[in-house]
């Protein structure tokens, strides 16, 4: 078990399940084990597999404040931020003392805030404020993906604003590997394309837009690329 420890305190995860599986085999029902593996697994964005971990808690024992954290982190991963909130409100009711719980909320608390001060500036028109805004809230937590995922697309629109043109087409890079399914940022990246004449990958995006979604909108904007591009 000093090894998972010393796994966790690296941020090695994968280590740490390694380990927990292997306690398991020699402790089939222990608690601690299974809900460390969970957590550990949520931090892979493994995050189904963690839920399964942790919804089969809470089935055992409702009120387990562990089980009911590691629920919070999925949904934090998730992207779904107010729900992750209402867990970590309730993990702190039954244990004041939960640090874990306590660091999560604070951090969720955080990139929530600092995400619509984002969207505020953006809206008021003050796209560089936008922009160094969105830049800060990258910074407070790498490992979620899906929320960095928009702030990236986020970010990438306020560059498009300034006439950064190509840094938003990075952006919307960044944004698609961290979430392979955020169309908002392909089609952000195809506009980007378009702007800087680049039409073959313009064409490149919208073809993948359309594949996803044969609106007739999205139709006339590939075809508009194609005519660009001929």
């Amino acid at each position: 078990i000093t090894e998972g420890d010393k796994a966790y305190e690296k941020q090695d995860y994968r280590k740490v399940v390694y380990c927990m599986d292997r306690a398991l085999q020699q402790a089939v029902a222990c608690t601690k084990f299974k809900l460390i593996k969970a957590e550990c697994l949520a931090f892979l964005n493994r995050l189904s597999e963690a839920r399964d971990i942790a919804n089969d808690m809470m089935r055992l024992e409702p009120t387990n404040a562990d089980a009911m954290y590691v629920r919070g982190v999925c949904l934090y991963y998730e992207d779904n931020i107010d729900k992750a909130f209402q867990h970590f409100q309730q993990v702190l009711r039954l244990a004041p003392d939960h640090p874990k719980a306590l660091s999560s909320y604070r951090k969720a608390r955080t990139l929530k805030a600092k995400k619509e001060e984002g969207n505020e500036a953006f809206k008021g028109g003050k796209f560089q404020a936008a922009y160094d805004i969105y830049t800060a809230a990258l910074a407070i937590d790498p490992n979620n993906k899906l929320t960095n995922a928009k702030l990236y697309c986020n970010r990438a629109t306020a560059c498009s604003k300034i006439n950064k043109l190509n840094q938003a087409v990075d952006d919307c890079t960044a944004a698609i590997k961290l979430d392979e399914n955020y169309i908002k940022a392909y089609m952000r990246r195809a506009k980007c394309y378009m702007d800087l004449e680049m039409y073959e990958e313009a064409v490149r995006d919208y073809e993948h837009i359309f594949r996803k979604d044969r609106s007739r909108e999205n139709k006339k904007l590939l075809d508009q690329a194609k005519l660009e591009l001929t």
